[in-house]
């Protein structure tokens, strides 16, 4: 679609939807309640007054008048626990309590009046409503009680794995998150306290928040209304504490001493994993009921082993956090916060093949800020604005300089990383938001028993992104030991790690060096509304974005990427008895990626990726070089990845704090990002033997160079279908339990939405590349958690989880008898994709904490965590590259199909929490 025509399109569809009548709040750090008061015979009362009251409100208490249709609205509240309470002169009050208001939910809370008797009184009626009778998505949220009575590895981005059909990517160091289908955490949409802090280059997660400043963390994304963009995953929210009308604080510390943790990989030298957490929150009034802060400081450092290395990986990280929440009269609240972290790492990409001075260190420093208004301007009109962005860097340094080059025992015996890291990759980001969104409500706009919650909203992201990856030495070396001198293997390694330029073989350029000066924009409006029919609500919506990517002036065209598109959003929610108790909901809706800079990166006016180059060594002097055509194309057809959603969810309230649902979700994820070869000129190559499932390997070269484009038209795909069974006890009468049963299909031939999906680049990436997605997923995932007040103030809580184990698939290299792929098309898969699985997975977590008072309101906790109760070491990734074809045989890696890392060991963790 032309770009003008979209806009045109976007803004009659949202010129419609604003004619239909004025709205409703839903913002990333607040909820809602609203609801119908009715007298016994169920005729709407209008002119009541509908307080809402909470410690987490600044004031205490908020208050609203019905409209002529008994209709109530509370549209922009913090995350807690409120009572609403409703008052008519001639009846009598009623209250209900413990009404639990979440990030982004919207409870509906319906309340009868009866008519006064002699004895005037406060009825409190019913149950606090758990399911949601207006709201078609689905979430998981972590509150307060979760956070601190759960034995939780002190990491913000793990607490959320124990959401169904949410887990951690196995391939990373644990802060990466694969949600709903989606194969790569930067499908994922990242915000705090409303700032986006995703990775403006790589789309990846970029702040690392504390657990100790939340309220609350979320994982939604299912069935989100229009308000919601720039993901395909999940969109993983948190919202930090505010302080209150009350000084209270913190003390907390949690130490793991290496003689807390087991050994579950006995054939290896013994491991070391330490672990310590100090941190010190403090938040009250500046000015009791107007304005409140909130302060915390953070020292984190984890010392860990990767399977089979020879050294540690060292963490550490300090954050700090300050917030003020201003309340200006009972209808204006502002909030400001400040972040900074930064987070150090010796020996980063440490493991069983990679020496301490082939690591980096990384050094990543960044700060992020947020400042909010929000306005009531009446009773049928709310406005929020927002302005938020994050700075930092961060950057891997190379322990011998940048003047020597690595080795790599790619073609030797080992497998092995040494004298220097390949590579020094210095980085920088810098992003800035606006957001605008105006909520109106109407009733009977149809008729008389219509209820309308409309919100209007534009939003404006200015990013930058600068990389500059460079090879240290210029070149790095991939040797082959069986070079060097001596009569066995172990005599040939002695002599290679003594002095590895007895190996020389191959010296190689370009891979991986990079560098990148470039910026984008963002711009996106929408509509929603949100229509309410006794017992039917409709959700609907439209969302338009714009981006403009390219460039900075001096480093490329600015203008290489240029989308825009319409994302429509449609769902209901049927409140099947009338009494918000079983909800059944259904809802379909297209969700595009958020832009960073990998989906335009190998623009080729750019020139951000150095050409391929290798050189051999003939036993006297370096020749045979040859170069690649560089990894650069021109822009073709863009349409931007995104993912068309079916959800359908059935829910229901089993009594107080209690619910269990079932959902089903369909996901397809289409228009991938790829770098393309338009030169179809490919002769098929026979008589390669298939090392594993026997008989000839599929491969073809290419006659003449590839000929790039960048473009989303091309075949890659991904479908992804789940059934999820929920249940879920909120902390109530001293317990939570917390349970999900998950079944997951997820096909495809694209891991990647970004324009580096090796599968796309060469015929022969394409081989067998269709099938089960690479470590992405699990087919059947159990997740059970909950937490127990003892007597005698002991807490018992833990966590088990089931994962029947993810897929791979080995690959092997061909390129010695490839032409004009000898570059890109080196690589295929040696069987169907995801034919090998791993073994299932079975992690137990507990937690044992003890508490006391001190004196006055302060309090003293101990706790002792043990993660991994059963010590078990199964693999979590493996190496699947099984060798090279050379005219003499295959060759097969040292290292395949060893585990790459395994679980961690069993680890006990005390720790301490002073409040007062």
């Amino acid at each position: 679609m032309a770009r003008k025509h979209s806009i045109a399109v976007a803004l009659a569809l949202l010129l419609v939807l604003a004619t239909a009548g004025p709205a409703l709040a839903q913002g990333s750090v607040t909820g809602r309640i609203q609801g119908a008061v009715k007298d016994e015979q169920g005729g709407a009362l209008p002119g009541v007054t509908v307080t809402a009251a909470s410690p987490a409100l600044v004031r205490g208490t908020m208050t609203t008048v019905t409209d002529a249709g008994g209709v109530y609205r509370f549209p922009a509240l913090p995350p807690g626990s409120y009572s609403v309470s409703a008052a008519l002169s001639g009846f009598k009050t009623v209250q209900r309590t413990n009404v639990r208001v979440g990030l982004g939910s919207s409870i509906a809370v319906d309340l009868t009046l009866q008519l006064e008797s002699v004895k005037t009184e406060v009825v409190v009626t019913g149950e606090a409503p758990v399911v949601s009778v207006v709201q078609n998505s689905v979430a998981t949220t972590f509150g307060g009680d979760y956070i601190t009575k759960q034995a939780v590895p002190r990491n913000y981005y793990q607490v959320i794995t124990t959401a169904p059909g949410v887990n951690a990517d196995t391939g990373t160091s644990g802060s990466a998150i694969l949600a709903y289908g989606g194969t790569t955490e930067s499908q994922n949409a990242f915000t705090l306290d409303g700032v986006n802090v995703a990775d403006t280059g790589s789309g990846a997660h970029w702040v690392l928040p504390s657990i100790q400043w939340m309220e609350e963390i979320q994982i939604t994304g299912l069935g989100a209304n229009a308000e919601y963009g720039g993901y395909t995953g999940g969109v993983i929210n948190g919202v930090t504490k505010s302080g209150g009308n009350d000084f209270k604080g913190a003390l907390e510390a949690y130490f793991q001493p290496d003689s807390f943790t087991s050994d579950n990989s006995p054939d290896t030298e013994d491991e070391t994993f330490e672990f310590e957490d100090y941190a010190l929150s403090i938040g009250g009034p500046v000015v009791k009921d107007r304005l409140w802060f909130f302060a915390s400081a953070e020292y984190w450092h984890q010392v860990s082993t990767p399977v089979g290395a020879r050294d540690t990986s060292d963490r550490e990280i300090p954050r700090f956090l300050g917030k003020l929440t201003y309340q200006l009269g009972e209808k204006n609240r502002f909030f400001a916060m400040g972040e900074y972290d930064s987070v150090t790492n010796e020996r980063r990409g440490i493991d069983a093949y990679t020496f301490p001075e082939a690591t980096q260190k990384q050094d990543g420093p960044g700060a992020s800020f947020s400042v909010n208004w929000e306005s009531i301007l009446g009773s049928t009109s709310f406005v929020n604005l927002k302005v938020t962005g994050y700075d930092g860097n961060d950057d891997y340094l190379p322990y011998n300089g940048t003047g020597t080059p690595g080795h790599d025992d790619e073609y030797g015996l080992t497998d092995y990383n040494l004298v220097n890291a390949k590579l020094q990759n210095l980085s920088h980001r810098h992003l800035v938001t606006g957001d605008a969104s105006w909520s109106l409500f109407v009733d009977g706009l149809f008729g008389k028993r219509d209820s309308h919650s409309f919100k209007f909203g534009a939003l404006y992201e200015k990013a930058s992104t600068t990389d500059e990856w460079r090879r240290n030495g210029g070149f790095s070396y991939y040797d082959d030991s069986t070079l060097c001198p001596g009569d066995t293997e172990e005599e040939q390694i002695a002599s290679y790690l003594a002095d590895p330029t007895c190996g020389w073989y191959e010296r190689s350029t370009g891979y991986g060096e990079y560098e990148v000066h470039a910026e984008h924009e963002g711009f996106t409006f929408y509509a929603q509304d949100s229509m309410r029919l006794d017992r039917v609500t409709v959700n609907a919506g439209l969302r338009y974005t714009g981006y403009r990517a390219g460039w900075r002036d001096g480093f490329g065209n600015p203008d290489v990427y240029e989308v825009d598109f319409v994302d429509p959003r449609v769902g209901f929610a049927w409140d099947v008895l009338g009494n918000a108790t079983l909800a059944v909901k259904g809802h379909w809706g297209r969700y595009h990626s958020s832009m960073y800079t990998w989906l335009y990166d190998r623009e080729i006016s750019g020139h951000a990726s150095v050409p391929d180059g290798d050189c051999y060594w003939d036993g006297s002097e370096w020749g045979g070089c040859e170069t690649s055509v560089p990894d650069e194309a021109p822009i073709g057809d863009v349409s931007h990845p995104y993912v068309d959603e079916t959800l359908f969810t059935v829910e229901y309230q089993l009594g107080k704090d209690m619910a269990v649902a079932a959902d089903y979700v369909n996901r397809r994820f289409r228009s991938l990002m790829g770098l393309v070869n338009t030169n179809t000129a490919y002769e098929p190559v026979t008589g390669i033997p298939n090392p594993i499932e026997g008989g000839d390997l599929e491969v073809w070269t290419l006659d003449g160079d590839p000929v790039w484009v960048l473009t989303t038209e091309n075949p890659g795909y991904r479908d992804y279908d789940s059934v999820v069974l929920r249940f879920d006890k909120r902390y109530g009468d001293g317990w939570q339990l917390r349970s999900s049963l998950v079944w997951t299909d997820l096909q495809g031939n694209v891991l990647k939405n970004n324009g580096y999906a090796p599968e796309l680049e060469d015929r022969n990436g394409l081989v067998n590349a269709d099938g089960r997605m690479d470590s992405s997923f699990n087919e059947w995932e159990f997740k059970l958690s909950g937490a127990v007040d003892l007597p005698f103030g002991f807490v018992a809580s833990g966590q088990y989880t089931y994962l029947s184990g993810a897929y791979w698939t080995p690959y092997g290299d061909v390129r010695s008898f490839l032409d004009g792929n000898y570059y890109s098309g080196r690589d295929v898969f040696l069987t169907e994709r995801g034919s090998q699985k791993l073994d299932a997975r079975n992690i137990v977590d507990v937690r044992l904490a003890w508490g006391t008072k001190v004196a006055g309101t302060t309090r003293l906790e101990l706790s002792l965590e043990c993660f991994n109760l059963l010590n078990t070491g199964k693999t979590l990734t493996v190496e699947n590259y099984y060798g090279r074809y050379r005219s003499s045989g295959w060759t097969r890696s040292a290292s395949y199909g060893e585990a790459l890392s395994i679980e961690s060991p069993r680890q006990l963790r005390l720790g301490a929490r002073f409040t007062f």
